[in-house]
């Protein structure tokens, strides 16, 4: 089993957090922590801390977002059923769009 990644240096990215926006720059991580972000090429020697060396080729990197949005299947509000509201307001419905969609085989 290959050994967990543990310092990596993200480079050539554009870095956006509430406080900077980098229009190219840089972060390195340690472990599961952002250790350091800076604008531009990372420092000098810097590079020879990281474990792995990542290339964003410009990307976007938002570094801490966790997007928590999720949609349910076929237009539901939730994924389950979790009691008689759902089972009122979203089963109905999704039958009915699963009896209108068309099966493409």
């Amino acid at each position: 089993m290959p050994e967990p990644v543990s310092r990596l240096l993200f480079t050539n990215v554009h870095v956006y957090t509430p406080e900077y926006a980098y229009p190219t720059g840089w972060l390195l991580t340690d472990g599961a922590r952002i250790r350091l972000i800076g604008p531009g090429e990372p420092p000098p020697g810097l590079a020879l801390t990281a474990t792995r060396i990542i290339d964003g080729l410009g990307q976007h990197l938002l570094p801490g977002f966790i997007d928590l949005h999720v949609h349910g299947a076929c237009g539901c509000d939730t994924m389950v059923s979790d009691g008689p509201r759902s089972s009122n307001t979203t089963r109905p419905r999704s039958r009915r769009r699963l009896a209108e969609s068309t099966l493409i085989e």
